[in-house]
């Protein structure tokens, strides 16, 4: 689910009972995000499949545009009081973007119009990509820039 670093020298048993809680995880924002928002949810995940360079570009842009305004905010007394809902608004942003990419995975094995087997598949899936050293970190990095910029550039149309 969110972007997590994970120490390849953890035992296994840590593996054994993280992976389900993500996944656990995953599927009832998930859920959430396709129960609270079905079309624009349909629309992120197509815009993901259709497009996916212009959507990974797009969530770098937002990455870099958000880390340069907290920035400028925060020099500014008054900025402060902006800053912090600003920051919780964007963290439930990416979290959804993510949870959306994750639909999109899953989608490329359920079959494109199943999201909610794809919601289930994809959390697997992920979860499961995201052990690899290294590897799990830069596909994680991947799917959840890809679901940030494909879901902003539903609000920016």
């Amino acid at each position: 689910m969110l972007t997590q670093s994970r120490d390849p020298t953890l035992p296994i048993e840590s593996l054994i009972l993280a992976i389900p809680i993500e996944i656990a995880i995953s599927v009832g924002i998930g859920a959430l995000v396709l129960a609270i928002a079905p079309q624009t949810s349909q629309r992120t995940v197509d815009r993901i499949w259709t497009d996916p360079g212009t959507s990974f570009l797009y969530g770098l842009l937002v990455y870099v545009l958000t880390i340069i305004s907290v920035i400028a905010l925060v020099i500014t007394v008054i900025g402060l009081l902006v800053v912090i809902p600003g920051i919780f608004v964007f963290v439930i942003v990416v979290i959804v973007g993510n949870v959306l990419a994750v639909i999109a995975v899953g989608t490329a094995f359920a079959g494109e119009s199943n999201y909610w087997l794809g919601l289930v598949i994809g959390a697997v899936v992920v979860a499961l990509l995201s052990t690899v050293p290294v590897l799990g970190e830069i596909l994680r990095f991947i799917i959840t820039t890809t679901g940030l910029g494909a879901f902003a550039l539903g609000f920016s149309k």
